[in-house]
């Protein structure tokens, strides 16, 4: 399948803040020219990475061999498959090009899988992970670096629909952005985010709660992710991440369903 370098991509521009040579020249010249405008984006999705990783770690302690990756863009940088290796990993997109560049960045191997689909059809999704899963349904859950991208009506929905669908005993591993929903969206940075095909929707910590108030918080809770345990400390210096400029409000935690 073609892959149009001329449009940037925020799965795209999210592997080059991580360090990654899976983008273009039109995504660094957008990433360039986001960091410009929120100094603090980097940091976020650096944030976002080390948090999955630990996030992960924790899941496979816990000894979950069967995981649900939701909206995975580009599986790139020390992702799922190379933190659990033996596991059985579903990964999902809406985007086709996406999917098929996914594909060749993890390559040809039985227990990983990839279902395309807007996240807002959830059951077809799920209908995927029984069927790669084997019925299995005590999984765990990975909704990291995406939950912003989508809806407040439909993330409440997808939220509903995995508690239903999955065992007692799952956990759900999930990042958001909570804050001045008004302000985001109207910034620059949402502006260029709609241009991409991606727009972003901001939280308020009362809807966050809500949504979550079926499933049991693990320790330490939804927090800051720059407060989370699992995150390095020397990252954390203001003048190179922007921090002392735009403060993030990312938030994570990990959930278990009752």
């Amino acid at each position: 399948m073609d892959i149009d370098t001329t449009k940037p991509n925020g799965g795209r521009i999210y592997d080059y803040y991580l360090g990654g040579n899976h983008n273009f020249e039109v995504d660094r010249t957008t990433a360039e020219q986001l960091s410009k405008i929120l100094p603090s984006i980097k940091a976020g999705a650096l944030l976002n990475r080390w948090f999955m990783h630990d996030a992960v770690q924790r899941l496979v302690d816990a000894r979950f061999d069967c995981y649900l990756d939701l909206a995975t863009g580009l599986p790139t940088e020390g992702y799922i498959h190379d933190l659990a290796p033996d596991a059985r990993i579903l990964y999902n997109d809406i985007d086709p090009v996406t999917i098929a560049y996914g594909r060749s960045i993890v390559g040809e191997t039985s227990n990983i899988q990839f279902v395309q689909s807007n996240i807002a059809d959830i059951d077809a999704i799920l209908a995927a992970a029984d069927a790669h899963f084997g019925g299995q349904r005590r999984i765990a859950i990975s909704f990291i670096g995406a939950s912003y991208f989508i809806d407040t009506e439909t993330l409440r929905g997808v939220l509903d629909a995995l508690y239903a669908w999955c065992a007692p005993g799952s956990q759900i591993a999930m990042s958001w952005l909570i804050g001045d929903v008004n302000g985001f969206a109207q910034s620059q940075v949402a502006a260029i985010y709609r241009q991409m095909r991606s727009p972003v929707y901001g939280l308020s910590m009362a809807a966050a709660q809500e949504m979550l108030a079926r499933w049991d918080l693990l320790s330490p809770g939804l927090i800051e992710l720059n407060r989370w345990n699992g995150v390095d400390d020397e990252w954390r210096t203001p003048s190179e991440t922007g921090l002392e400029k735009e403060p993030l409000d990312l938030y994570g935690m990990i959930a278990v369903r009752p």
